[in-house]
């Protein structure tokens, strides 16, 4: 990557090298969700290098640059874990002219769900908080939610127990409840997990 005077250069030369991405290699494509557009949420230093999410019309990824790289630099393809605050996650190397090397980890792709802008940066903004959150740690509950995601297990609606809610609601609530859409923090929370924590679980148990 070359070097920016200030991390506050970094999402702007991120955010210019992936609209020419759009406006280039991605034109025309059938999985974009033109209601997105390109956007560095909360870059920041951490571990010598630079952390991020960034969204597009395509993905919604958390992406680590580095001015130099202290072992070889990663190959495109090449599968690195990285130890952030909240656990070890699994990134894949990319490059760009623009930008150099770096590691990307998918948290949404395609992005079809996201139905505004404002919604996809606040899951970014909340993803980005529990990254650094160092007293992140993965319940029963969580992993349940995670393997849900991944297709192990079927989705159940959440039963709110008596302890948990003063009203219970009635049947017609209950159905009603059914459709409405995962919150942002809810969606940023589920992917959080099955990105990182829950792909290590898997992998310690193969």
């Amino acid at each position: 990557m070359t070097n920016p005077d200030a991390i506050n250069d970094l999402p702007l030369w991120v955010a210019d090298c992936f609209r020419e991405i759009e406006a280039s290699r991605m034109a025309g494509l059938p999985f974009l969700n033109h209601k997105l557009e390109v956007e560095p949420v909360g870059f920041q230093e951490w571990g010598g290098g630079y952390l991020g999410i960034l969204i597009t019309p395509w993905f919604l990824s958390i992406l680590y640059l580095r001015e130099e790289w202290e072992d070889a630099a990663p190959g495109v393809g090449e599968k690195r874990m990285l130890s952030l605050p909240s656990g070890k996650f699994e990134f894949i190397g990319s490059h760009e002219e623009a930008l150099g090397t770096y590691l990307s980890c998918s948290l949404f792709s395609p992005v079809l769900e996201f139905e505004d802008q404002e919604t996809a940066r606040a899951v970014a903004q909340t993803s980005m908080l529990e990254l650094l959150n160092t007293e992140t740690s993965v319940s029963e509950k969580e992993q349940e939610m995670a393997q849900i995601w991944r297709g192990e297990l079927p989705a159940s609606p959440a039963k709110p127990s008596p302890e948990d809610s003063f009203d219970q609601p009635s049947d017609s609530t209950e159905q009603a409840e059914e459709k409405v859409p995962l919150s942002k923090t809810e969606m940023s929370r589920r992917r959080f997990i099955s990105a990182g924590h829950a792909r290590n679980a898997s992998e310690a148990s193969s």
